[in-house]
């Protein structure tokens, strides 16, 4: 008859008191536990705070939550993009009328499917009051557009006079009950306020969602932006060769690459934390329970089982992974709810409200950080616990710690025999070494590499990527009431010439082009009505839409700037790359122009345009009062792909055309310059500021008051713009500077807790090796050579992979974000340096003095028991 061993009371009560008589060694396993749901929480909510932060932004600039559309889309083009891997989800939106007031247009009459309205464009909004309309005579409507219609303090329910214009012969006066308002942040240069009508008032007007304007298109976010234009075109067949998709990278897609620099670069970050926090664990779990094999040999002896050994493993496991849950989780909420908060108490965000808002505790990181903590820390003490049951009782009798190679001694003087037995004292256990050090290596290395993250993706750079100063002409034939007088220059050429020289500027760019007739009859343009017509949403059926094409072509005129040598060369060699068709030879010859329109374009009306390469172009005709001159038109090209040179305006007017600078004054027109570029010295910036805002005065008192809009130009200032950004830039380096701080306390953390668990289990080998005539002093000289060799060694790993790392780290980021700036954290790799060095030398002797408060006798006795 087999007995069960039953000494399972026995057991608990050993455990418990193993338990308490490793009071110290328990504190440093439950640090682990806190200190893992403390950095993964805290980085987290970091993280997603300003991802959040930087989200709503982005998505209230626009107006919408979407950066790909459809125009004109059919039932069963939805229905086939939906299929679609790469995208998430579509809704219509058809915008069928103005609402006018006193004959202005006040905002844009809209109908949006449920999916629409909730998920694409609700998000952009705030305190929004009341609903989407239901019935024809509801309207939901911005405070922008209430505003615009002279209502200043809206109540829901309250009637709305207004005109409803679809075209002409097409309005009716209606008066509607106000369903909802809200706050839109769309610029009105960006973009009229919307006015949203239920789709039952559009069947009124004869109309149907089945007809829709456009179709808002949610991809998934790890897709880019042109993978997404460019796989639309081949899966879906558009009705025409105007019917276009529009595509940018999702906004989450930007906000990562803001943030870290990419998804890839994110998802390898988290990996190498949850590596870090795993070696944290798993160093002090495996030299914690090194330490006791002795005592679970002793256990043996009385009966205990391999199983009732792991399981007393675990249940001592289990109170400290307990204790350290509740002790990281109430450390992170003070961060969180206490000091993070107050940190950004005196910040604010554009389009956000206060920064400390966006600090917010989320229950789902704390779970998700919680659960985490607990597998890892599960997982850190599987292996050393398996180890400890399995060993047996003789074995653990004699077990002194993980084996040492043999190696050769030699005689020398006594500090080489010190250095000597640092060395092997150093790899007495490799692998627990090279896991330390791994540790440390990694959690640093993470923490300067976000350090340089945040510098090289400082919202500073991108400002400062712009030229310091850039004064822009708007006079043109297009921005103003009277004739045109093309003698006229905003800049003349000697004002350009004195900008430029003026003492401090570095480098100075200036466009230099004109404004010229077209004939709007001329083949070569028929492309471009077309793009232009597309981009535009005007529908030739209406009265309005002929009206405006016949506005447009009555006063064809082109913006046409010059191209030296060297953006020639820069365009040829974007020409070759991308396999484009362009006329580049007689480009350089002066016999061609290029237009830069092909943005407007879709696929099929780009590859069409070819077939305008050769043709003639008249430009400055009999109309405008001087002779014709032909030049061949040498094709349409879309600046928007990346890496075209840039050469851009802020007012150009109908086709934007490029033509060699030497060939210019064959036009017969003003050559004026359009746009000029300073970038300045930075201690002589104030002064420059002062001359140009002097000498913008002077050109008021040359201007006539009613014609200073159209003539005037503009100064655009970089620095009062990193002024008004300073909130935005101080509250997102708090942020990130916060998280490269936890990760570098996690690789500090990880050391302290690790060399103290390993010292405490040399208390006994420190006692017999002064039992047989070691000085202390001898002692602590050893300990300082193994600090030195510890830190020596971390600090090459850093130095060296470290540095590399980053180096290659940053051209990926710049390669994805080109106004990313290199600093390499020469200061804080300094100081973790140092920190590394102090650390690895004092804390050793802090605990060595704390582990000879015993004598001699003493300390052996508690080893032999």
């Amino acid at each position: 008859m087999k007995l069960r061993n039953n000494n399972r009371q026995v057991i608990r009560l050993l455990s418990r008191a193993d338990y308490a008589h490793n009071k110290f060694r328990n504190w440093l396993m439950i640090g682990a536990v806190a200190t893992t749901v403390l950095v993964l929480f805290c980085v987290f909510s970091f993280m997603k705070g300003r991802i959040d932060a930087e989200y709503l932004m982005e998505i209230r600039h626009n107006g919408q939550a979407v950066t790909t559309m459809l125009d004109r889309p059919t039932n069963l083009q939805k229905k086939q993009i939906e299929r679609l891997s790469y995208i998430e989800k579509t809704g219509k939106v058809h915008a069928f009328s103005e609402g006018r007031t006193e004959g202005q247009s006040r905002f844009v009459g809209v109908v949006a499917d449920q999916v629409a309205y909730t998920d694409m464009l609700l998000p952009a909004y705030s305190d929004v009051e009341g609903s989407y309309p239901k019935r024809a005579d509801e309207l939901m409507l911005s405070l922008r557009g209430l505003a615009e219609l002279g209502i200043t303090k809206p109540k829901l329910g309250m009637a709305i006079p207004v005109e409803i214009y679809l075209d002409k012969g097409k309005s009716a006066l209606e008066t509607f009950k106000l369903s909802g308002f809200y706050t839109d942040y769309v610029h009105p240069i960006e973009g009229p306020p919307i006015g949203f009508f239920s789709e039952s008032y559009l069947h009124q007007w004869g109309g149907a969602m089945n007809q829709a304007t456009a179709l808002l298109i949610q991809q998934k976010n790890w897709y880019p932006g042109e993978d997404v234009e460019k796989r639309l075109y081949q899966d879906i067949e558009t009705i025409d060769e105007t019917q276009r998709f529009e595509s940018d990278n999702s906004v989450n897609y930007n906000v990562i690459r803001r943030t870290v620099g990419g998804y890839d670069i994110a998802l390898i970050s988290i990996g190498i934390l949850f590596v870090c926090v795993f070696l944290l664990n798993y160093n002090i779990m495996n030299i914690s329970i090194n330490q006791e094999v002795r005592y679970f040999g002793l256990l043996k002896t009385i009966g205990a089982t391999n199983r009732q050994i792991r399981k007393t493993i675990y249940q001592q496991f289990a109170k400290i992974a307990g204790i350290g849950l509740l002790l990281g989780s109430g450390i992170s909420f003070v961060l969180i709810l206490g000091i993070a908060p107050r940190l950004l108490a005196n910040f604010y965000l554009n389009n956000y409200g206060l920064s400390s808002q966006m600090m917010q505790f989320d229950p789902f990181l704390l779970v998700g950080s919680l659960l985490v903590a607990v597998i890892v820390s599960f997982v850190s003490i599987l292996f050393p616990a398996y180890k400890a049951g399995k060993i047996s009782p003789m074995e653990s009798l004699t077990y002194i710690g993980p084996k040492v190679g043999r190696r050769k001694t030699r005689k020398g003087k006594r500090g080489t025999k010190l250095l000597s037995m640092a060395w092997r004292n150093m790899w007495r256990n490799k692998r627990a070494t090279l896991l330390s050090m791994t540790s440390i290596f990694l959690g640093l290395g993470i923490a300067l590499s976000s350090i340089m993250v945040v510098t090289a993706l400082d919202y500073t750079n991108n400002i400062k990527a712009s030229p310091d100063f850039e004064l822009k002409v708007h006079y043109s034939p297009d921005d103003l009431e009277g004739p045109y007088d093309d003698s006229f220059l905003a800049i003349t050429k000697e004002e350009a010439a004195y900008l430029q020289s003026l003492d401090g500027v570095e480098k100075a760019e200036v466009i230099y082009g004109g404004y010229i007739r077209l004939n709007p009859d001329e083949a070569v343009w028929e492309p471009y009505f077309k793009g232009w017509q597309s981009m535009s949403r005007i529908d030739l059926d209406t009265e309005d839409g002929k009206q405006a094409m016949e506005e447009i072509k009555s006063s064809f005129y082109a913006t046409v700037l010059t191209a030296e040598e060297s953006y020639l060369d820069a365009l040829e060699m974007f020409v070759k790359e991308n396999k484009l068709t362009l006329d580049m030879a007689g480009l350089r010859q002066g016999t061609s122009v290029i237009s830069t329109d092909g943005d407007y374009f879709s696929e099929k009306l780009m590859k069409n345009s070819v077939s305008t390469i050769g043709q003639t172009v008249q430009l400055s005709d009999e109309t405008a009062g001087k002779e014709s001159l032909s030049k061949k038109f040498g094709g349409y090209v879309n600046p928007s792909v990346e890496g075209f040179p840039d050469k851009h305006i802020s007012m150009k007017i109908g086709p934007e055309l490029l033509i060699r600078e030497a060939s210019f004054d064959e036009l017969g027109i003003s050559k004026r310059p359009l746009n000029i570029r300073l970038y300045v010295d930075e201690e002589k910036e104030p002064t420059i500021k002062k001359k140009l805002k002097k000498f913008i005065e002077n050109k008021e008192l040359s201007i006539l008051p009613s014609e200073q809009d159209s003539k005037l130009p503009y100064l655009s200032i970089t620095s009062d713009r990193l002024a008004a950004a300073q909130d935005e830039i101080k509250t997102m380096q708090i942020a990130m500077y916060s998280i490269s701080f936890l990760l570098i306390s996690l690789g500090l953390v990880n050391y302290i807790n690790a060399t103290i668990s390993s010292l405490l289990s040399r208390r006994s080998e420190f006692a017999v090796m002064e039992s047989i005539g070691m000085t202390r002093k001898q002692l602590r000289s050893l300990l300082v050579l193994e600090g030195l060799l510890y830190s020596g060694f971390s600090s090459i790993l850093l130095l060296t992979l470290g540095s590399g790392g980053i180096v290659l780290l940053f051209k990926l980021i710049r390669s994805r974000l080109g106004y990313a700036q290199f600093f390499f954290p020469y200061l804080p790799m300094g100081v973790i340096i140092c920190s590394l060095i102090i650390i690895c030398i004092s804390l050793p002797l802090l605990v060595y003095r704390r582990l000879t408060n015993q004598s001699i006798i003493e300390r052996l006795r508690e080893t032999t028991e």
